[in-house]
């Protein structure tokens, strides 16, 4: 049998005509991936399972190779219909399938009603078929005569990959049941020493489970340990990072359908591996050591919450061991010790033990990201800033010690690596943010700390922001641990003023480039939504002062060049876009009302002693807020708004007319009264202006 069948391909537009005239909408593959992978398939009818690429969930799907003589296409093409109603097209995306049967050949139809009831049928077929068990397990077998008939290293990597996306996808699909588990327990020990052979991780060197080993893989007859055991054996190619990881996520989702009880002796293979000194990265040998970091930060993150006591209590030494391989020379070692290690501290309970009971080996830590931060190395770089973001704020000092660090980190946000740059930015957002919250004391912190998901994470030293896809540990702090010990009790709230001006500094200084400025307001936009939407709106008025008053008057070049003036111009613009997008643009419709008071009090009502920048900011700002009918009704808005039509320059002049606008369109019951007292003074300057021309200020008119 040639099943399973394995094919990725992009989803391109075809005719239209499955939605349309069929009401059964098709994906169609790109004509390349199906003359190379289907070319030696016979056309007709073929059911399977369907998933997009970067998605979990796997569906059933029907699948049409062929012609289509009804509609007499002119090439051969494949069309997928996934067994789910999607809320949008996926055009452009890739769609992996997994042809597992054939169902019929292709035929031509009199009428479309007879082709429409067909396709109905087949649907109806392959929903009954993968129902079967036989259907549910085909995943989990993994083809050794296939395998060893292969010679080239390149062909065995895409046949382990295909293999190993589709276990992914039928373990990522099965469902969560006393059956699911039964059947995947009893094959669970088969396929945990398959992966780790894929990954290259040494097998056990016991005789008995090397005989195990052996027997399972067919080879029978007596046994050597000390030959080569497992199917693959030298065989194996050198697994790539796609592999690594496609091993870790199956490893770790093993155990969770299966017996957690094993994972005791996955967890002593793999210690063995990074702690022995003949796998240190100067001996060459780093494919097994890179595997084993990959797959211990997998099963931290995706089991630290339900394997318990067997995981976290290796915590400390995994921990360590990682540390080690992060200052090696070898910079591939390096990244990969540093991801496993910023997996490792997304758990929750995880990061706790390591904050109470090992604090040597916390300092160690702290002190590895805070050297490899500042490498050369985007990738290493970028695996340092996701590790501190998941590392504990107590554990990198007091508020000294993070200003410290966000002052080395800032100057990095200059980077023209977008990704990096958008790392970095979340870490600085996040330090400053934890700071803040630390100041506010402990009545505020839970609000602070809110994450924008469901799940509230209500400790200030946990984990960053957003949850991560494998920790289920979501639970609530107590209140009593959201306040650092070196943190004293404050019933004051103070203001965040200070925090905010380890980022305004450099920002506003002279000379600074545009990848730093633009790094800085990544900053702040990550701050914004690590403060979340109360903290924000309880202190808007120091915020917004701060964005106005002080990121709004940085300093550019003093020549009149047109760079300086788009230098300028950017500037301006990225305070714009910091006020109304992830400032005020998360409030509830009360807190935005309140928001335009705080700033027609503090800067258009008081607009004689503003600066033209921050004047024009506040206004563009104001006029995007929902105002109160109250304040449209006292005697100082509108009169206000009018006195700066005559302001002397043109474009607060014309920010003042929207705004002006603004107010009328929403608050029409104040329009006639302005509109005659505007046509009456128009009229009168209009008339002096026509007697005595340079007595009128014409910007005034």
């Amino acid at each position: 049998s040639p099943f399973p069948i394995l094919v990725s391909g992009a989803v391109v537009k075809g005719f239209g005509r499955g939605g349309k005239q069929l009401g059964i909408p098709t994906a169609n593959l790109a004509e390349d991936a199906v003359e190379r992978t289907l070319q030696d398939i016979p056309i007709g009818v073929y059911l399977g399972w369907a998933q997009i690429a970067g998605e979990q969930p796997v569906w059933p799907m029907v699948m049409s190779l062929g012609w289509n003589p009804f509609f007499k296409n002119e090439r051969r093409s494949g069309e997928v219909h996934v067994i789910h109603n999607f809320d949008s097209d996926f055009y452009g995306r890739t769609l992996n399938v997994a042809i597992l049967a054939y169902i019929r050949p292709e035929r031509n139809y009199d009428s479309l009603d007879a082709l429409i009831a067909d396709i109905h049928f087949d649907i109806d077929v392959a929903h009954q078929s993968l129902a079967r068990e036989a259907y549910q397990q085909v995943a989990l077998e993994f083809d050794h005569q296939r395998y060893a008939a292969l010679s080239s290293p390149g062909n065995r990597e895409m046949f382990l990959f295909k293999w190993l996306s589709a276990l992914d996808a039928h373990l990522e699909a099965a469902p969560e049941s006393a059956q699911a588990a039964i059947k995947i327990g009893d094959r669970q020990q088969q396929l945990e020493l398959l992966l780790l052979e894929i990954a290259a991780i040494p097998p056990p060197q016991s005789a008995s489970s090397a005989s195990k080993r052996r027997s399972w893989l067919g080879t029978g007859g007596p046994t050597n340990a000390a030959e080569p055991t497992g199917l693959l054996g030298a065989a194996v190619p050198s697994p790539s990072r796609v592999v690594r990881d496609l091993v870790a996520r199956c490893l770790a989702r093993l155990y969770e359908l299966g017996h957690m009880h094993r994972i005791g002796d996955a967890l002593h293979l793999l210690q063995t591996v990074l702690t022995r000194k003949t796998s240190s990265a100067t001996t060459g040998t780093t494919r097994p050591v890179r595997s084993a970091l990959v797959c211990v930060g997998a099963l931290f993150e995706s089991l630290a919450a339900t394997a318990g006591f067997r995981l976290l209590s290796s915590f400390a030494d995994f921990a360590a061991a990682a540390v080690r391989l992060a200052r090696t020379a070898d910079v591939s070692v390096r990244v990969d010790a540093t991801r496993a290690l910023a997996r490792m501290l997304r758990s929750h309970a995880a990061a706790t033990l390591l904050q109470e009971r090992s604090s040597g080996v916390a300092r160690d830590l702290v002190k590895c990201l805070r050297a490899n931060v500042r490498h050369k190395s985007p990738a290493l770089v970028f695996a340092s800033a996701e590790a501190l973001v998941a590392l504990p704020i107590r554990l990198i000092g007091r508020p000294p010690d993070v200003e410290r660090l966000v002052a080395v980190l800032v100057p990095l946000l200059a980077t023209r690596v977008l990704v990096v740059r958008r790392a970095l930015a979340s870490l600085v957002g996040v330090l400053v943010a934890r700071s803040i919250s630390a100041d506010l004391g402990p009545a505020e912190t839970v609000a602070a700390s809110e994450p924008p998901t469901s799940a509230k994470a209500a400790s200030v030293d946990g984990p960053p922001m957003r949850a991560s896809t494998g920790s289920r540990d979501q639970t609530a702090t107590p209140q009593s641990q959201l306040q650092s010990p070196s943190q004293p009790s404050q019933s004051q709230p103070q203001s965040p003023s200070q925090p905010l001006q380890w980022l305004s500094a450099p920002f506003t200084r002279a000379g600074a480039s545009r990848e730093l400025r633009a790094g800085i307001v990544d900053a702040y936009a990550a701050l914004f939504d690590a403060l979340g939407e109360a903290t924000l709106a309880q202190h808007y008025a120091t915020i917004s002062n701060h964005i106005i008053g002080e990121l709004a008057s940085a300093e550019t070049s003093t020549n009149k060049s047109a760079s300086c003036e788009a230098e300028k111009l950017g500037v301006r613009n990225m305070c714009a876009w910091l006020l109304r997008v992830p400032l005020a643009g998360r409030f509830p419709l009360k807190a935005k009302r309140e928001a335009a008071q705080v700033l027609w009090d503090r800067w258009l009502a008081t607009s004689e002693t503003v600066g033209k920048i921050s004047l024009l900011l506040a206004i563009h700002e104001w006029r995007r807020l929902p105002i109160h009918s109250d304040a449209v009704d006292s005697d100082a808005l509108l009169p206000r708004l009018e006195r700066l039509l005559a302001h002397p320059s043109s474009a607060v002049r014309i920010a003042a007319a929207a705004a002006l606008r603004h107010v009328l369109e929403e608050h029409s019951q104040h329009a006639a009264p302005v509109l005659s007292s505007l046509m009456t003074r128009f009229q009168r300057l209009s008339a002096d202006y026509a007697v005595d021309a340079s007595a009128i200020d014409r910007a005034h008119l």
